[in-house]
């Protein structure tokens, strides 16, 4: 076990060496391996879910050859209307937009976090000012709701065991 890599090594390339190889299998038509370098099987199973959505994809599997062997092979088969490399970017770009997508949200809940606990104008490095404020209007307008469900609930009175509403205006939905 003296040749096992430290932790952080693992994912690190090392200069010149390329991180993905594409190569056309010779027995099966449209079929290509991709070797990535430096990737474990969360990457992996990520990229093979995403190039699954496509209906050109006929086939996606992966390859880990060892846990302690940090190169993985993924094997791509198309129907032959887009080639590998054009279902590989829109799967790429899919997965990066659905991260940011996931970064911007997670901002979102972590800024609320913040301006609920008081906390939000402290930090200035993440730009929060913004989020501050569209925070502070977001819980503003939650309270808002709050407080119209309150006086919604005070109106209702039980009559022969029917539930009546006086006075009430439908919700609208918080978007």
């Amino acid at each position: 076990m003296e040749d096992k890599l430290p932790n952080y090594e693992k994912y690190l390339l090392p200069k010149g060496e390329p991180k993905i190889t594409v190569t056309q299998d010779e027995k099966m038509p449209n079929c290509y391996v991709v070797v990535i370098k430096r990737e474990d099987s969360t990457v992996l199973e990520t990229i093979k879910t995403e190039l699954m959505k496509n209906d050109n994809v006929l086939f996606c599997g992966y390859h880990v050859y060892h846990p302690e062997d940090y190169e993985v092979t993924l094997r791509v088969m198309t129907n032959g209307v887009q080639t590998c490399k054009e279902v590989c970017q829109i799967a790429f770009q899919n997965i990066r937009d659905e991260l940011q997508n996931l970064h911007q949200e997670l901002i979102k809940a972590i800024s609320m976090k913040k301006v609920e606990l008081g906390q939000a104008d402290t930090d200035r490095n993440n730009n929060n000012r913004y989020y501050f404020h569209y925070m502070q209007k977001l819980l503003v307008e939650k309270e808002e709701r709050e407080k119209a469900k309150q006086k919604a609930d005070q109106k209702c009175m039980l009559e022969e065991g029917k539930m009546l509403l006086f006075d009430t205006k439908p919700y609208t939905k918080f978007k």
